[in-house]
Formats: structure tokens, sequence, C-alpha cells
């Protein structure tokens, strides 16, 4: 009997010494996501929470190991269970609107943003929090508030390639376009191979007309991404503009056969053949362009090609 006895002892004790801790195992957790091992990475920090429910730490990693498992909604609950634990901890606020950003809830991305700001935070998480409210706002087409926000975060951040990003697309919105390429040239100088720098600046170009000097840019896109099927098209575009119908034509082609779902593309084909004067091919492709939701996206031009070629 004292035998069994100190088996069983024995069994316990070696049982205790190798079983791991809350925190070994967030440990390892964190490893196994660096290392893109996701579902073992869920596993561990899952067993972490079984030991303790109460860590927002654990929670929050939780949630990021969901993301890349594309669980979208179960990250945002964990989140929102770490919110009932704490609910003033202004990262996991931060985290949250990035779902929800990422979900196009712009209001409820900016309410979690608002809560996080009225929180204790310092300098740096508060430019974030300027930051990503004022992409919220940009998304929903506030670009006046977005503007603002934006800017406040320049001012912390001036050398930052997705705060000079989003600055220069605000203001191209607004129609600033001279100041929309004062920041994408300044991006541009930090980081010359940055290919959405390039395609930006190319953009800009586009919109002030000067289609050769937004080719040139679009030729760098396309030596460093050649199968960029949006940096065809705009090149594309450009080349009709040039009258050079041949080279459009050739661009377009290629752009609809890399991302053929693309709207745009059909309606810069249709204004190629239209110059070409081949309307049927251009008719087809305002057909195609407005089964593929050009209408919606991007207002009624393509109709008005319609009626005018396609009656």
């Amino acid at each position: 009997m004292r035998v069994v006895v100190c088996s069983i002892f024995m069994l316990v004790f070696l049982i205790a010494g190798f079983a791991q801790t809350a925190e070994e195992l967030y440990e390892k957790s964190v490893r196994l996501n660096d290392n893109n091992s996701y579902d073992l990475a869920l596993d561990a920090i899952n067993k972490a929470i079984s030991l303790d429910s109460s860590n927002v730490k654990y929670l929050e990693l939780k949630a990021f190991v969901l993301l890349e498992l594309h669980d979208v909604f179960e990250a945002y609950n964990t989140l929102g269970k770490a919110l009932k634990i704490n609910p003033n901890d202004p990262n996991v606020y931060n985290n949250r609107a990035n779902i929800l950003l990422s979900l196009s809830e712009f209001d409820l991305a900016i309410s979690d943003l608002n809560t996080a700001l009225s929180l204790e935070v310092n300098d740096t998480l508060r430019s974030i929090l300027i930051f990503n409210r004022g992409t919220a706002k940009m998304f929903k087409m506030d670009y006046h508030d977005a503007y603002i926000d934006i800017m406040e975060a320049y001012r912390f951040s001036p050398d930052d390639i997705a705060v000079l990003l989003n600055l220069s697309t605000i203001c191209g919105r607004l129609e600033k376009r001279e100041e929309a390429l004062q920041y994408l040239l300044k991006a541009n100088e930090i980081s010359p191979q940055d290919y959405m720098v390039l395609a930006n600046i190319g953009f800009q170009y586009q919109k002030l007309e000067q289609y050769q000097k937004s080719n040139e840019y679009y030729d760098m896109v396309l030596k460093l991404k050649p199968n960029e099927a949006l940096a065809y098209n705009n090149r594309a575009y450009n080349k009709y503009k040039l009258g050079l119908l041949k080279g459009a034509l050739k661009d377009v082609n290629k752009s609809i056969a890399l991302y053929p779902e693309n709207s745009y593309a059909y309606r810069n084909r249709a204004l190629i053949y239209i110059a070409m004067k081949k309307n049927k091919e251009a008719c087809s492709d305002i057909s195609r362009a407005i089964q593929l939701g050009f209408t919606r996206m991007y207002g009624d031009e393509v109709l008005g090609l319609r009626n005018t070629h396609c009656r």
C-alpha cells in the first residue's frame, strides 16, 4: 500500500512540474503567432485564458490571433469581453475600432475612438487614436473633419507614410491637388520604392491633367509590381488622353485580364473604342461596366455614354 501511495504522489508531483502557467502559455502563443502558426497560437492562448480569464492582455492576443484566422466577429466579441473586465483601457477600444473599420461600421468605430480619447492616454497613443478617427471619417466621406484629424496626426508624426498617404487622399477629395502632391512627394523621399506612394503620385498628376508626368510614375509602379492591374488601367487612360490609342488599348486589356471585375477598366476601354470609332465594342464595354456597378460606385458617366453612342 505504501508503494502505491508513493507512486501516486510522484505522479502528481511530475504533472505539477510539467504544468505551464498562464503567462508561459501566453508567451508561447505570442511566439506561435509570430511564426504564423495561428491554430496552435489560438490553442495556447485559450489554455492561458482558462487559467486566468480576467487578464485583458490574454483576450487582446486572442483577438489578434482570431483576426489572422479571419474570424472577425469572434475577435470583436473577445474584445468586448476584455472591455467588460476593464472598461477604461484605451488600447482595447482602439483595437475594436480597427475591427469596426474593417466591417465598414464607421460611426461605431468613431464612437470607440472617442471613448478611448476621453481616457488618459500618452501623446503617442493619442496621435494613433486621432489618426484612426480621421481614417474612419475619410472612409465615411467626411473629408473636412478627416482633414482636421489627420493634420493633427501629421504634426505629431510628419514622416509617417500612412499619415502622408491618407492626408494626400483627403486633399485629393477636397480638390487640393497641389497640397496632395506635396505630401506624396515627401513620402516618396522617405520611401522611394513604395509602389503605393508612386501610384498615388501618378493619380494626382493624372487629375492635374499632366498625363505624361503621371505615366512616368505608373511606369515605376509597374517595374516594381508587374501585375498591378490598376496601374495598367490608369496608364491606359493617360495614353488615351495623349492620343496613344494602340498603347492605351494594350494596357487596358492587360488590366482587365488581371482584374476582370473592375468596372472602371471597362469604362476606360469604352472610351478608347469610341476614339477608335468602334462603337459596337464600346457599347459592349459600357454594358459590362454598368453590370459591374460602375454607376453605383462612380456616378452616371457611363449612362451618358450609352445614351450618346449606343442608341
